[in-house]
């Protein structure tokens, strides 16, 4: 008994604690459901068959989102691009015509759009990287007008961009570096309408160039969020 009782106690003092089990996991769940950011753009614009859509440009926007359920999220955002567009004298009558270049004027394209993004982690990050697809809708316009260049040219032929419904398609990854922030990249292909001259609307030229067409649009943007 005291041989069996003493190497009880020797056990005792030699016995190592049981460390407890532990299982890292590359995911990590998302404590908040809404955001707000700023981000910076490179815009590329279809100038459209006849030249007259605005040209390459940066641009800069205000992005809003908020989670509805699972890996689905709300987002409106707002992208303002400062850039320029050819005057060009359309007055022309058959196909080989060239379009002169008049001048230059100024374009405040605003392109606003209401999306619904899917996040493929769902509400949760991937070693810190949330993937997502995007599409939406919404408006294209310019906010500077008329220009002074567009007097160069007969009104009947003058382009005027207008507003336009838009429609976006596009994917990107999000990166947390906390709960907090976050720092996204994303590619989009927004579609909107460029509306051609009045001329093209009636007689002839109708016959050669269509009175509208729907074009492709590129939109690269990075941007900073803060979650909430």
């Amino acid at each position: 008994m005291k041989a069996r009782a003493l190497a009880l106690l020797l056990l005792g003092f030699t016995a190592l604690p049981v460390a407890g089990q532990r299982i890292d996991s590359p995911y990590r769940f998302l404590e908040h459901n809404q955001a707000g950011g700023v981000f910076a753009a490179l815009v590329y614009p279809s100038q459209g068959r006849l030249g007259l859509g605005p040209e390459d440009a940066p641009g800069v926007g205000l992005r809003y989102g908020i989670g509805i359920t699972g890996p689905f999220a709300v987002e409106l955002e707002a992208t303002y691009s400062p850039t320029t567009r050819a005057v060009v004298d359309t007055s022309f009558t058959t196909p080989d015509s060239v379009p002169v270049v008049k001048g230059e004027a100024d374009i405040g394209l605003l392109v606003a759009m209401a999306s619904i993004r899917f996040n493929v982690t769902g509400a949760r990050t991937w070693h810190g990287l949330q993937p997502f697809v995007v599409f939406g809708a919404g408006l294209a316009l310019d906010l500077a007008g008329s220009s002074a260049a567009d007097e160069e040219v007969a009104a009947d032929v003058r382009y005027e961009m207008g507003t336009s419904f838009a429609g976006q398609l596009g994917a990107g990854i999000e990166w947390y570096p906390s709960q907090r922030w976050s720092l996204r990249l994303d590619a989009r292909n927004a579609l909107w309408k460029l509306k051609h001259p009045t001329a093209f609307r009636l007689g002839d030229r109708g016959a050669l160039v269509p009175t509208d067409e729907w074009e492709n649009h590129g939109i690269l943007s990075v941007g900073l969020a803060m979650h909430f």
